[in-house]
This record gives structure tokens, sequence and C-alpha cells, in this order.
């Protein structure tokens, strides 16, 4: 199993970040917020956003170190997504078995919710406001 980060696992251009924040689902995890969208690459991308409200380089930096690694080594546990992690502010970067299990939970979680609600054959073709705006019989 290859473990190395090459480039076309990154995300690197503006308009695919902005491609996943305007068209993607997030979610939020102890430390992150986590926007992702399904790509048809057949493997997921990563991109990383620290601001400097996170703090100075060095801990910025720390950041986007733990986030990649723990990305690397658990790819292969994730679907096809181009993910974009935002680093929340208020946190002093934490071991990296922390990081790494915040992130990998939350993505497969994430995922596995997504799967069952694909999978789930009482929502194809009935949306919630179908059911609401149908006639009840009294």
């Amino acid at each position: 199993m290859d473990f190395s980060f090459p480039k076309e696992l990154r995300l690197r251009k503006r308009r695919e970040f902005k491609k996943v924040y305007e068209e993607g689902r997030k979610v939020y995890s102890k430390y992150f917020t986590i926007h992702y969208l399904e790509n048809q690459l057949g493997r997921p991308r990563l991109g990383i956003t620290v601001t400097k409200k996170v703090g100075k380089s060095v801990v910025r930096n720390r950041w986007k170190r733990l986030i990649r690694e723990a990305f690397r080594l658990n790819r292969h546990q994730f679907p096809p997504w181009d993910i974009v992690i935002t680093v929340k502010r208020g946190y002093k970067p934490p071991k990296f078995r922390e990081v790494e299990k915040d992130l990998v939970e939350t993505i497969v979680k994430v995922a596995q919710q997504e799967d069952n609600k694909d999978n789930d054959p009482c929502s194809e073709g009935v949306s919630g406001t179908d059911i609401a705006s149908a006639p009840t019989k009294l």
C-alpha cells in the first residue's frame, strides 16, 4: 500500500476550494469544519485552510503537518471526495493521535451516513415537502 501524498491527492487551486465550499456539504468535529464534495476521480483529495486567527505561522504549520499526516496514513478509508479541512480557532495543536482520531472518525462516520442515505429506499422519489403537502383524510 502506497502511503505517499502526491500532488494528485491535493486540492491546490482556488477554484477547486471554491467548488467544494459552494457545492459541497459540511460537517463539524471537535477541531475542524470539514467541507466535502464527491469527485469522479476515484480517490480522495485534501485541501487545508488554517487562518491567522488560529495562531502564528509555527502553530498554523503544525496543524497542517498533523492533518496531512493523518490523511496520508488513512486515505484508504476515505471515499472519493474532495475534502477541505478548516481548523477551528481556540485550540492548540494536540497530539497526533487525537487529530487523527477526530479527522478519521468524522469522515468515516459521514461517509457511512451518506451511503445509508443513498441506499435508503424510503428516500427515493419522496421529499419532505411532498409528504407535508399531501392531503390527509380525517
